[in-house]
């Protein structure tokens, strides 16, 4: 996250503590999507979502091509 610091002296100490609050806020919500993302896959044996985000499907892309194979007893 990149942060451009105010003009006014002094603003930015007030507002980290908000800064701070607001991203651990975004990181905590996405580590509890990406936890219950792993537990789907462990449950099904493996990814049945059907993404159609750009991004998300070449990162599937690149990890099928050159990620680690998945040991055999998943």
């Amino acid at each position: 996250m990149n942060i451009r610091k105010p003009s006014i002296p002094g603003l930015m100490e007030l507002l980290w503590p908000f800064v701070v609050w607001f991203t651990e806020g975004i990181f905590t919500q996405d580590r509890w999507i990406v936890e219950l993302e792993q537990a789907a896959f462990d449950r099904q044996g493996g990814d049945w979502n059907q993404e159609i985000f750009p991004a998300i499907l070449q990162l599937r892309n690149v990890l099928l091509r050159q990620g680690l194979p998945l040991p055999a007893d998943v």
